[in-house]
């Protein structure tokens, strides 16, 4: 029945392809919520999506017609590719869609050209390294995840080269939790997010299949540590994984989030949702704990499986947890979890319900006429990620005896190494950038001033809580030698208190949307007219943080520390949490101080000024007086365009 309803399903969408003299491309409907129907070659709604889907189809069936629309689909997308300027080189809708694509061709239809072509349009891979996100979907990991397969399928070392910069590259820009390492710290989230498309699962995946590639223990402790970030969002009570994203960024809803935010409600910001879909939540991060399992062994995994699948099963049935039919968050690609536990376990039941399910599916298209897609108003779609392509394409997947080469789990490990080559991302690299990642002035400290004790101690292996192990070792470390480095036991216990303070934010989207408010009321105030900016009322921050140190900071941030004199000399610093982090604001003024002390409650910007003026008791003329006002004011507004100063609530009173 399965296997019948993808090529009917397939051959009405083989009935619907568009040609040009390029080849074949079909009509899709845009995701961004404008309903336009569009064109592009991306595996996501575009030509290798079906190109996919035709090769699954050829390789079961043996029709011709399956294998020339493969071809005509990669004509086109290799044409498009060429004559795109852009750079986007993301996995699932970007140009490794036809990267990966072609590989797949290959590996069926044995078609050198294809890998020779796969290989040129990876050339310009290296210009997407610096791309600002990270994830699997539209981001560098999936690239780095392509270039893998790439690499595997070719043995060509400039792929190798690529793959090294984009796993460093990673590495690099990671976010380093009390518990594990996450990517992709966005002002619209509550925190980095859980999940296989757009969150540390996804990540997690390309870091594994590297790791066990190359049998690098270091390269999938970065895996580990991925997976290990997102066990602290784990309901029990759901048995899911939460959604930290937010809504504040949608206009229909700043209303909301402004009243929540002027009446002190800062829960609103914090308030998480439970989604079930292969982008996010349970069924996504499940299939990346099985990868786990597999190439780890590590029994761990399998459990975090185990105490979801039960969810996952609910909602194959029950449309109040999945309202469609898509790969990308609906039914077909909730079922391949299912489908997964039930090929490694062995155990029948869980296939039994992915085939209940699917009857089901095919019971409601009757009734509706139509399947529902995974756009927002469920109307129909033919992409592979939303729509139609990708149902097809998971009936194959059911009617196969055994669950394998899922384009929702891209494995790697399949392919054998065939050559000593290996990926320079040695132990003490990756251990040495993890810890850098929060600790960068003590790791400074510590590798130039005890290099045979640095080197010992990053040759050892990568463990998940490395973060406290750090911490304890530098500190006893910084004990022992004190007269050498006097300096050092300050230092760590800044970085830790930096570190700390970072994470006790409940909401970075609530940081961003108060910084927003903040800054726009700032700025209206510093355009009025001078007696109406001295009347109204402003306040230090509260949630920044000046610390006094007894150490010079500078230094240490240029990462230039050559011995322990160039620290002597005090220096005081704000720390600021903003949603990419803790800013650090070196404060060389003792005026600003002044101000910041006087504003700590708030008051009139007059009455605060004249309070400064006050302090001094060499001002002897009216003149003078009147210059050291005009100083003080333009320090408060400095203060104001810093962040440092805010209108409080009062700031509506008249002087």
């Amino acid at each position: 029945m399965f296997l019948d309803e993808a090529i009917q399903l397939g051959d009405r969408l083989l009935g619907k392809a568009k040609e040009d003299e390029n080849g074949m491309f079909w009509m899709t409907v845009s995701s961004d919520l404008s309903n336009k129907e569009f064109q592009s070659f991306t595996i996501y709604n575009g030509a290798c999506g079906f190109a996919l889907l035709f090769l699954e189809l050829y390789r079961v069936t043996k029709r011709e017609k399956y294998r020339i629309a493969v071809e005509k689909a990669l004509s086109w997308s290799i044409h498009e590719v060429r004559k795109d300027s852009g750079n986007n080189f993301a996995f699932y809708t970007g140009k490794m869609s036809v990267v990966f694509t072609l590989i797949k061709a290959n590996e069926m239809l044995s078609k050198k050209e294809y890998l020779d072509e796969a290989l040129s349009i990876s050339r310009g891979a290296r210009s997407f390294v610096d791309f600002g996100i990270s994830d699997l979907l539209n981001g560098t990991s999936g690239t780095l995840l392509v270039l893998i397969h790439l690499y595997a399928a070719t043995q060509d070392l400039s792929v190798l080269s690529d793959i090294e910069v984009f796993a460093k590259t990673l590495l690099r820009r990671a976010n380093l939790s009390r518990q594990g390492i996450y990517w992709d710290r966005m002002n619209i989230n509550i925190a980095g997010l859980c999940g296989l498309s757009h969150g540390a699962s996804g990540v997690a995946l390309a870091f594994l299949e590297l790791g066990a590639y190359f049998g690098n223990d270091a390269i999938i402790s970065v895996a580990r540590l991925a997976m290990e970030y997102e066990e602290q969002f784990y309901e029990l009570e759901r048995k899911n994984w939460s959604d930290l994203r937010t809504l504040i960024h949608i206009d229909e809803f700043y209303n909301e989030y402004r009243n929540a935010y002027d009446k002190g409600l800062h829960i609103k910001f914090e308030e998480t949702k439970f989604v079930l879909g292969w982008c996010h939540g349970a069924p996504g991060i499940g299939l990346v704990r099985l990868r786990a399992y597999q190439l780890l062994k590590d029994e761990r995994y399998l459990e975090q499986v185990i105490k979801v699948i039960d969810t996952v099963q609910d909602s194959l049935f029950d449309r109040s947890l999945c309202n469609n039919f898509s790969l990308c968050h609906g039914v077909m690609g909730n079922a391949q979890l299912l489908l997964a536990v039930a090929a490694i376990k062995e155990e029948p039941e869980y296939r039994d319900a992915v085939l209940r399910a699917s009857a089901h599916v095919i019971e409601e298209k009757v009734r509706r006429g139509y399947y529902l897609s995974g756009m927002s108003n469920w109307q129909e779609d033919d992409s592979l990620l939303l729509g139609n392509a990708g149902i097809a394409y998971s009936f194959l997947l059911i009617s196969e005896p055994k669950y394998e080469n899922s384009i929702l789990l891209p494995e790697v490990a399949r392919y054998a190494k065939t050559d000593s080559q290996c990926i320079d991302l040695p132990n003490w690299y990756v251990k040495e950038q993890i810890i850098r990642l929060r600790f960068p002035r003590s790791l400074n400290i510590i590798s130039k001033v005890f290099p045979d004790k640095a080197k010992n101690y990053f040759s050892q292996k990568v463990d998940l809580g490395l973060a406290e192990d750090w911490k304890h070792w530098a500190h006893s470390l910084a004990q022992d030698n004190s007269q050498v480095a006097p300096f050092l036991t300050d230092v760590i216990d800044f970085e830790t208190f930096v570190f700390n303070l970072d994470l006790s934010t409940k909401s970075n989207a609530y940081l961003y949307f108060k910084s927003e408010i903040v800054r726009n009321e700032a700025s209206e105030l510093l355009q009025m007219k001078e007696e109406e900016f001295l009347g109204r009322h402003v306040e230090k921050c509260t949630d920044i943080v000046i610390r006094e140190l007894k150490w010079n900071l500078k230094p240490l941030l240029d990462q230039n520390y050559s011995s322990h004199h160039s620290l002597e000399g005090e220096c005081t610093v704000v720390l600021i949490p903003r949603f990419w982090g803790v800013e650090e604001q070196l404060i060389e003024s003792d005026l600003l101080l002044e101000v910041l002390r006087v504003f700590s409650t708030p008051k009139k910007i007059s009455q605060g000024i004249l309070e400064i003026v006050t302090s001094f008791e060499d001002i002897d003329s009216q003149i003078q007086m009147y210059e050291v006002e005009h100083i003080i004011c333009a320090q408060v507004k400095e203060a104001l365009v810093k962040g440092l100063l805010a209108p409080s609530p009062l700031s509506n009173i008249k002087k």
